[in-house]
C-alpha cells in the first residue's frame, strides 16, 4: 500500500535520512509530505506554494535508496503537480540536485525531462513544467526554444 501524508514536525519521523532532509529543507512557507510503502517511510517531498505568481515550487524530493526504481519519486512528483493545480498554479518549478552519488546530475535532469519538465527560459538552472488549463497564464502554451521559428509565432 502506498500513501502520502502531510506532516509538520520532522522530529517525529522515524527514518534518520528522511528526518535529516526534512529538517534541512523546512522553511516557513514549506509544506512537507511523507511517502510510505506498506507502512514504511520511503520518501519525502517539500513543496513551497507561490500562488502569488501562480507557481508551485517542488523544493525537494528524496527517496530512500531501497525504494528507488519503484515509482516512489514519480508518485511524489505527480502529487506535487496535483497540489499545485489545486492551488491554481499554472506552472511548477524545481532545481534538480542529486543528494548522493548513486544518481548523477545528468540522470536527474533526464528523469525530470521525461516527466515533461524543461529548462526554464530565465537563465536559471531551474526546470519548469506548464500546468495547462489552470491559472491566469494557462492559455499561454510553452513552446520549446528549439522549436521551428514558425511554431513560435
Amino acid at each position: 500500500m502506498f500513501e502520502i501524508t502531510e506532516f509538520t514536525q520532522p522530529a517525529d519521523l522515524g527514518n534518520d535520512l528522511i528526518r535529516g532532509r526534512a529538517i534541512h529543507a523546512k522553511m516557513k512557507q514549506s509544506r512537507q509530505f511523507l511517502a510510505c510503502v506498506n507502512g514504511r517511510e520511503a520518501g519525502y517531498l517539500s513543496y513551497d506554494d507561490r500562488a502569488d505568481i501562480e507557481t508551485g515550487v517542488l523544493y525537494e524530493v528524496f527517496v530512500l535508496p531501497e525504494f528507488r526504481q519503484q515509482g516512489v519519486g514519480s508518485r511524489l512528483v505527480s502529487f506535487a503537480e496535483d497540489l499545485a493545480v489545486s492551488l491554481k498554479c499554472s506552472r511548477i518549478r524545481l532545481s534538480p540536485t542529486p543528494f548522493d552519488q548513486s544518481v548523477t546530475q545528468a540522470q536527474l535532469d533526464s528523469w525530470y525531462t521525461k516527466k515533461g519538465y524543461q529548462l526554464a527560459r530565465d537563465g536559471s538552472r531551474e526546470f519548469e513544467k506548464s500546468l495547462l488549463g489552470f491559472g491566469a497564464s494557462a492559455a499561454q502554451p510553452v513552446i520549446p526554444t528549439d522549436a521551428p521559428q514558425a511554431a513560435r509565432r
